[in-house]
Order: C-alpha cells, then sequence, then structure tokens
C-alpha cells in the first residue's frame, strides 16, 4: 500500500494483491483415510468383545438367580384375579355365590 502499512510479516502489501493471499497457511496433516477407519474398527471390536463378556456374565447371574428361585418355591407364577364383568358379577350375586 501506498501508506507505508505492512501486513503480518511485515512486507509491504500491495494494493493489488488480494487478502486471502497474505493469509497464513498451515500444512494439514494428511492421514490416511483406511488407517484412521481400521482403527475405529479395531475399537469397535474390542468394545463389542468386552460387552459381549458382560452379557455372558450377566445372563450366568440370571441362570443362577432364577435356578435358586426354583428351587426356593419363589417361582414366578401369574397370580393376576381374573377380571369378572358386570353381568357375571350380577348373576353371582343373584344366586347367592358369593
Amino acid at each position: 500500500m501506498s501508506d507505508g502499512m505492512s501486513d503480518v510479516n511485515n512486507t509491504p502489501v500491495d494494493s493489488s494483491e488480494s487478502i486471502d493471499s497474505h493469509r497464513i497457511e498451515q500444512e494439514v496433516p494428511v492421514r490416511d483415510p483406511s488407517v484412521d477407519l481400521l482403527a475405529k474398527a479395531t475399537a469397535a471390536a474390542d468394545r463389542l468383545d468386552k460387552a459381549n463378556l458382560q452379557m455372558e456374565d450377566n445372563l450366568k447371574r440370571q441362570e443362577a438367580l432364577a435356578i435358586q428361585d426354583t428351587l426356593g418355591g419363589r417361582a414366578s407364577v401369574d397370580h393376576t384375579p381374573k377380571e369378572e364383568s358386570d353381568e357375571d358379577y350380577a348373576k353371582r350375586v343373584m344366586s347367592n355365590d358369593l
């Protein structure tokens, strides 16, 4: 520029040059996408293996608890009362089957 101003590098700036040409370019390391993908896949497989071992352990514990409940007389039995319709209730009351 003619006013004596300089850019970041303390070099005179020509007014015909664009501002973008004076930006500092940083080198970005280029990574091989296949290496990143392989690393992610390996990490995911490790997590899956760990989760599978945990699930297997949990299943063994649940089986042991189910066996213990069955042998201890606490087996799961459905004791929900049968719902009675109004008509059935009226018939039962009228026949003195309370």
